[in-house]
């Protein structure tokens, strides 16, 4: 009997997909894989768990098994892959959010002063430097407040909601009462900082935990069940929750709170930063 081409044709050999992980503290530290590699999975998940991430234009294939259930299973994992790379947007734009409140985090740390007043005075001193009319100190200071607002300008549109439309000026309004400004006080300031920071930071581990689990054969298993209960169990909060003063030390030398942080102190009722004197006093 012969079989007409039009009938059968052989299946030709699927060729394997490469997926590239990146450092994302140096973005030239790139590592590709081959997802035919027999160590693939071992070799992926070590580099998860040195933070590597995987490249968004990177097209990754989740292996699976061939049964009556799979195009439930496909679109699951097609579904997640395009989680992954909206992740991947937030994780980018947060590291870029992080590097901004870091230079505004320096700058009120080294005293840089903020508030209504200063706020008022600042177009009279680009006046006097224009004149050469003021002392340097007070022109570096000019400098490091214009830096401040423009860390703050750049914040501000980045609040609304991406594809939401264009910032209203009422809206603006609001978005600026809730981030840092030259015209809020330093405490303010810094407490809205670290918070900001603290939450963009928990943010990104979140994303980082979830593309492992995402890939680990005995997790997730291309899908994402169970990850959200493993995350509030093993993922710190934006706030450390703190109901002692020996609580506090053993965080401070754990680590996992440092100079700038927020954290709640549960016996004061209050939000308290970490601050170079609290750690003298201690």
């Amino acid at each position: 009997t012969v079989t007409p081409s039009s009938v059968y044709k052989p299946q030709t050999p699927q060729k394997p997909d490469v997926i590239t992980f990146q450092n994302p503290d140096n973005s030239a530290d790139e590592v590709s894989l081959l997802t035919n590699d027999p160590e693939f999975a071992a070799k992926a998940q070590d580099l998860l768990n040195k933070n590597y991430v995987r490249r968004r234009s990177s097209a990754p294939t989740v292996n699976i098994d061939q049964t009556g259930e799979e195009t439930v299973v496909v679109e699951s994992a097609k579904s997640g892959i395009k989680r992954l790379d909206q992740d991947m947007d937030k994780f980018e734009a947060n590291i870029e959010l992080l590097n901004r409140l870091d230079v505004a985090r320096d700058l009120l740390a080294d005293g840089m002063e903020t508030g209504p007043i200063q706020n008022l005075l600042m177009p009279f001193r680009k006046i006097g430097v224009d004149l050469n009319l003021v002392s340097e100190e007070t022109a570096n200071q000019l400098t490091n407040q214009e830096v401040f607002t423009a860390i703050s300008n750049y914040l501000i549109p980045r609040m609304r909601a991406k594809g939401s439309g264009a910032t209203s000026n009422q809206e603006g309004a609001a978005f600026a009462r809730a981030t840092i400004t030259i015209d809020k006080n330093p405490r303010s300031n810094q407490m809205i900082l670290a918070g900001m920071r603290q939450l963009a930071i928990r943010q990104n581990n979140l994303i980082r935990e979830k593309e492992k689990w995402f890939y680990d054969k005995d997790k997730g298993k291309g899908t994402f069940k169970g990850f959200g209960d493993w995350a509030d169990e093993n993922v710190p909060p934006a706030f450390q929750r703190i109901e002692s003063d020996e609580q506090l030390t053993n965080a401070i030398q754990q680590g996992t709170i440092s100079v700038g942080d927020a954290f709640y102190d549960a016996k004061n009722r209050r939000y308290e930063i970490l601050t170079e004197e609290m750690l003298s006093d201690g």
